[in-house]
């Protein structure tokens, strides 16, 4: 019984981003360790936020408004990317199109950028290597997953996709959002399994959407979309 749990713990996914798999294949039963891994690499571990919310939490310069209305905008054309692009660009080689707000504070700055540029400035010259030497480490982890990815897409990924993201390296993916804790847990699953085209998905990043398709709308509207796939 005891090594039944044992056994029963090593193969239990370690991270929400995997959950989809029930239980780890045998090429992915280090997907922990990558994970732990790639955690370590972090430079800030403190709450995430957005600007705007902390922004809003101190002083709020700017008259209170994180969005102005359009017509206090420095660019108030809102309909038409084209024309609100082009009225961008002809006021960009305007001088002082964007003036220096003096009233910004450093506590307006989010926690995570403010310990990047701590970290930049103490590698002074030294900056250049140190980042290639990060990022080659944590491509050599992601690279520890490849046969884990494969091993994923071969068992749960629709034929027709696998044509064109067979090398995807998903359980990668997983291990990113498992390490920085991105509330967006569903990632790795919508990259294997497919997601919805018709209706955005709430990922706890941003506002969520209301759907403007039913259950029943989305199922047929699935199925129309993938009859041409599956065909060929």
């Amino acid at each position: 019984m005891r090594c039944t749990v044992l056994l029963g713990c090593l193969l239990t996914v370690p991270g929400p981003a995997l959950d989809f798999l029930g239980t780890l294949p045998p090429p992915c039963l280090h997907y922990a360790d990558v994970v732990r891994a790639i955690a370590s690499m972090r430079l800030y571990t403190g709450l995430r936020e957005r600007y705007p919310a902390k922004q809003a939490a101190h002083d709020a310069p700017g008259g209170g408004r994180i969005i102005l209305p359009p017509d206090q905008r420095r660019v108030r054309t809102v309909a038409g990317y084209a024309a609100h692009y082009a009225e961008a660009t002809a006021k960009l080689a305007t001088a002082d199109f964007f003036p220096v707000d003096a009233r910004l504070r450093g506590t307006h700055v989010q926690g995570n950028l403010k310990r990047a540029v701590q970290w930049s400035l103490q590698r002074g010259d030294q900056l250049e290597r140190h980042r290639d030497g990060r990022a080659q480490a944590l491509v050599r982890e992601l690279n520890r997953l490849r046969e884990c990815s494969r091993t994923i897409v071969e068992a749960h990924m629709p034929s027709h996709a696998r044509r064109i993201a067979a090398d995807a390296n998903v359980a990668g993916l997983a291990a990113l959002i498992d390490a920085l804790d991105w509330p967006h847990r569903e990632l790795a699953r919508l990259a294997v399994q497919g997601a919805p085209v018709w209706d955005p998905i709430d990922g706890g990043v941003y506002r969520p959407i209301p759907p403007k398709l039913t259950p029943a709308d989305a199922r047929r509207t699935s199925q129309r979309m993938l009859r041409p796939c599956d065909a060929k």
